[in-house]
This record gives C-alpha cells, structure tokens and sequence, in this order.
C-alpha cells in the first residue's frame, strides 16, 4: 500500500480518542516485543487508560492521521531545550510506510535544539529507524525495573 502524505495530519489527542489510541498503542508494541522477545510487552502504562488520561492532560499527546482515521500517536515532554519522545506507536498495517518519518520532521519544526528518544535494546527495527532518520546513540543504561537497556538517541537541528 503506497500513502499519500498529504492526508496524514497529526493533531492533538482528544479524551475521545484514547480508547482507539491505546488499542492501537497495545497492538503496536505488543506486535514489536512478540518479533524480539517472544512474549507480549509494553512501557509501563501501555494498556492503561489511567495512564494514556495521564499523559493527556500533561502532555502534548498527538494523534496521527491518515485520511482522517486514527493510526497512531505519539507524546511528548518539553525538558528545557531537548523535546523528548516520550512513546511513540502506528499502527501494525501502517508500520514501515514513511508515516514515522513524517513524524520525525513534524518534531523537527516543533524543536528548538534537539530531539530525544528511547528503545529498547532488543527493539532492531527502532534504533534502525531512528539511526536512518539521522538520529545518534547517546547513552545506554540498563533499568533494573524494566530488566534490559535502554539505547538514547538524539538529534539535532
């Protein structure tokens, strides 16, 4: 399925919106963690419509369209002059089409110094996304709570 870019749209999430973003949240990772860990996983919160109300109202939470349907979101956090990319998720039949680097370059006119981002070390397919959107690993810490390291990227303007 080829995309036309010019119906993708990534307004503010809306509280209506959550039930649709967090089945779209759970199939996307849960779709990602069954490739590399063999077992459903997500970040803490992933399936929790506590959470996702959390993150709406101190986000930003995006939603991303395409056509005007829900296929995606992703929210952030403002930490002095870094714009964090808190989660990050499209949905499985829209994964690998251009919609995350569209995504990337919306970020980049919203930053004003740099863009940072987080994955898993099992997560392949992220730190190759964010290494070919120009993107550099930074740091590398293990959390004890999650049980793997996490890989930092950053990017800046």
């Amino acid at each position: 399925m080829s995309l036309d870019f010019a119906k993708l749209s990534f307004p503010l999430a809306k509280k209506d919106d959550l039930p649709q973003l967090i089945r779209i949240m759970v199939r996307a990772y849960e779709s990602l963690s069954l490739k590399y860990l063999k077992r459903r996983y997500g970040p803490p919160g992933y399936d929790s419509e506590y959470a996702h109300i959390d993150w709406l109202v101190h986000g930003p939470y995006y939603k991303i369209l395409y056509d005007g349907d829900i296929v995606g979101g992703f929210i952030l956090d403002h930490r002095r002059d870094i714009l964090f990319l808190n989660y990050f998720f499209i949905d499985v039949p829209f994964q690998h089409k251009g919609i995350g680097t569209h995504v990337l370059r919306f970020l980049n006119a919203l930053s004003t110094y740099c863009i940072e981002a987080n994955t898993p070390d099992w997560a392949i397919q992220n730190q190759q996304f964010y290494t070919k959107n120009g993107f550099k690993q930074v740091d590398t810490y293990f959390d004890d709570d999650l049980g793997f390291t996490l890989y930092f990227y950053q990017k800046f303007k």
